[in-house]
């Protein structure tokens, strides 16, 4: 699980950095690999952030049922869901924008204009 975090991190710095880069570029190979690095983050990040979730269900959940006993309970903090949640969803909003910019470049490439007899159209 930290394993998965740590990929996740490194893809997100590296698709930060990629998107300066993606931004100011010509071409389709910027978007390509930001893309391929958020999809690697949003991966990394969302089945550590599902291991996270699952595992700390199970623990509260043992601790409350055997804890009750003696007096102890356990709850669910929602902070650190909410954070790794959010980064996850982030980057798939981020996989989804350099998906739309690998092809909206094909678009911008694909000439529509018709040449006639009265100018261009």
């Amino acid at each position: 699980m930290f394993v998965l975090y740590c990929v996740g991190v490194a893809a997100t710095g590296l698709a930060l950095l990629g998107a300066f880069v993606g931004v100011f570029s010509d071409g389709r190979a910027a978007p390509l690999a930001n893309n391929a690095l958020a999809s690697l983050a949003l991966l990394a990040l969302g089945i550590a952030s599902a291991i996270v979730t699952v595992i700390m269900s199970k623990v509260v959940h043992e601790v409350n049922k055997h804890g009750d006993d003696i007096g102890i309970s356990a709850t669910k903090g929602t902070t650190f869901l909410g954070m790794t949640w959010a980064a996850t969803v982030l980057m798939a909003i981020a996989a989804v924008a350099w998906i739309y910019e690998f092809v909206a470049f094909r678009r911008r490439q694909t000439s529509y204009v018709f040449e006639g007899k009265k100018g261009r159209y």
